[in-house]
């Protein structure tokens, strides 16, 4: 019996070595076998990320201003000047008591910006983002009093700046990342009215302001665009955003293609 028992081991023994060399044949020529996959993530490009960018404003209203101005300020071009003498030379009194509506649109014009964004995930970046308006005259659509014919004359100017907490979605595929994104914020909107005597014989009657305001809106931005990988941590990205400002009437809108440069560390 002691016998047999070794018998069979013996076999099994010489079963399992021929076993291990037929397999031992089979991978011959065979390249090696991958390693596993890491079990953490690297990211070879940075995970902050600094971008400057330029974008072109489109607002999407038009009538953005409008604006009930007393005619008692008109007094307050005259600088001490008689207003028999002014009257002589052209000057038309405006009703008193009165107001003049005085409206105007915004133009498309440009804006620059900062954006720093923390790659959270390979997919999600978080971050911050300022944009500040290039002050451009708008469009006046309604004059009121100050008209040549009154002797008078008005400059309107506005401007537009906001803060943003971007959330941005898009993963590199080889040199190029497409991605979407949604940024509540907050914004701001000034308008400033100077208003002037037209007169050439009154040089020293200067321009004053008659009117200055400034609002704060929420609001969200959304976009979508597309980087591109120059070298290791240098970015280009194109794209387009869409602006909804919680205004009444919605009459701060606006759309923005940009221009991104950007670096990461």
């Amino acid at each position: 019996m002691i016998r047999f028992a070794a018998a069979c081991a013996l076999a099994a023994s010489c079963i399992c070595a021929v076993s291990v060399a037929a397999q031992e044949s089979m991978n011959l020529g065979r390249p090696p076998a991958a390693p596993p996959p890491p079990m953490t993530v690297e990211y070879p490009h940075g995970q902050w990320e600094v971008q400057f960018y330029w974008g072109h404003i489109i607002p999407l209203k038009k009538a953005t201003f409008s604006h009930d101005i007393p005619n008692e300020k008109v007094f307050d071009l005259l600088a001490g000047e008689a207003v028999g003498d002014e009257t002589a030379e052209g000057f038309v009194m405006p009703p008193i008591p009165g107001s003049s509506n005085v409206a105007d649109s915004l133009k498309n014009f440009s804006e620059i910006g900062v954006q720093i964004f923390y790659l959270a995930m390979p997919w999600l970046q978080v971050g911050g983002q300022f944009g500040y308006g290039l002050k451009r005259d708008p469009y006046v659509d309604s004059r009121g009093i100050y008209v040549p014919e009154n002797f008078l004359k008005i400059d309107v100017e506005a401007n537009l700046y906001h803060l943003n907490a971007p959330l941005r979605f898009g993963t590199w595929l080889g040199r190029v990342r497409p991605h979407i994104s949604v940024a509540p914020g907050i914004y701001f909107i000034e308008e400033n009215i100077r208003a002037a005597f037209n007169d050439s014989d009154d040089p020293q009657l200067k321009p004053q302001l008659i009117f200055s305001k400034q609002y704060q809106f929420l609001g969200v931005a959304s976009g979508a665009g597309v980087d591109v990988r120059l070298f290791e941590r240098g970015r280009v990205s194109l794209g387009c955003e869409y602006h909804k400002v919680f205004a009444p009437m919605s009459k701060f809108d606006f759309i923005m293609p940009k221009a991104e440069l950007s670096v990461a560390f």
